[in-house]
């Protein structure tokens, strides 16, 4: 009996032995799933982290691009605008020297007596301020909507008329006889 009983204490030692062991082995086999989940996750979230770098490296290229084409597009204007203005001066120059050499043909005829000359000048007026004004108001538009982007007729009347009251002024004091 006493062989028995230890036999029996063996075998349940035994049975205990393995139950730990496989207890171990159970909690070892777990471990190793959790690891593998945890190493799973952390791959997951570095592949998420990774698309943000690169979805944010992508933001910042488009951005730069964009303040690139931003830049060479002031860049374009800024030389358009540059262009037009000397054009603008060019055609308001060719109207005012078809105003002159008008004047010139005219003062020429009037020459011939200071009396002639004197009677011409004198009938420079409304007439001549409403031509002129017809002459130079397209210049003037154009310089006027490029400048402030719109058409602004009251605008254009009066730089148009300024301009050419000042003309006729300028034309009556060259000659001295204001």
């Amino acid at each position: 009996m006493a062989r028995e009983t230890a036999l029996a204490t063996a075998g349940e030692e035994w049975t205990v032995e393995r139950a730990a062991e496989e207890a171990a082995l159970l909690v070892q086999q777990a471990a190793e799933v959790a690891r593998q989940e945890a190493e799973a996750r952390l791959a997951e979230a570095e592949a998420e982290r990774q698309a943000a770098v690169e979805a944010r490296t992508g933001v910042e290229t488009a951005r730069e691009a964009a303040e690139a084409e931003r830049v060479a597009l002031v860049a374009r204007e800024a030389a358009r605008a540059a262009a037009v203005v000397p054009a603008h001066r060019a055609v308001l120059v060719e109207a005012l020297r078809r105003i002159v050499a008008r004047e010139v043909t005219q003062a020429k005829r009037a020459q011939a007596t200071p009396e002639k000359l004197r009677r011409w000048l004198g009938s420079l007026g409304d007439h001549e301020t409403a031509l002129y004004a017809d002459i130079l108001a397209p210049a003037v538009r154009a310089h006027v909507a490029h400048v402030t982007g719109t058409d602004t007729p009251d605008l254009v009347e009066a730089r148009v008329s300024a301009l050419a009251t000042a003309h006729l002024e300028a034309l009556r004091d060259a000659i001295g006889l204001r």
